[in-house]
């Protein structure tokens, strides 16, 4: 079992490593989204939130909200910025699925 600080200083290895050794952070999300017994029939993002949120909300019956709430509001960077050449292919290969499905690029 990986401890859950091994990689909490370190995003390289976590990329490099963590996608191999923890078995959830390694799997594409169509995967689980996707399953034989089940298929999600919407998947928000986050880019737009605040639309998603509110189509879920609609989807349920309740009133869009003006403002969605938002807590752990992070002050980083363009996700971009974190990654480096090897970084950037290891999410490729083990997010292909993912990429091609959701229509991203890396």
């Amino acid at each position: 079992m990986v401890a859950g600080g091994e990689f909490a200083h370190d995003f390289d290895a976590f990329v490099l490593e963590g996608t191999a050794k923890i078995a959830k952070v390694g799997r594409p999300q169509v995967q689980t989204l996707m399953a034989k017994d089940r298929k999600a029939d919407f998947v928000g993002r986050t880019e737009n939130f605040h639309e998603d949120a509110n189509q879920v909300r609609q989807r349920l019956g309740l009133e869009p909200l003006q403002v969605v709430p938002r807590r752990n509001k992070s002050t980083h960077g363009p996700y971009q910025d974190y990654y480096n050449e090897l970084t950037r292919q290891k999410v490729a290969e083990v997010y292909a699925e993912d990429i091609d499905a959701f229509g991203y690029e890396f």
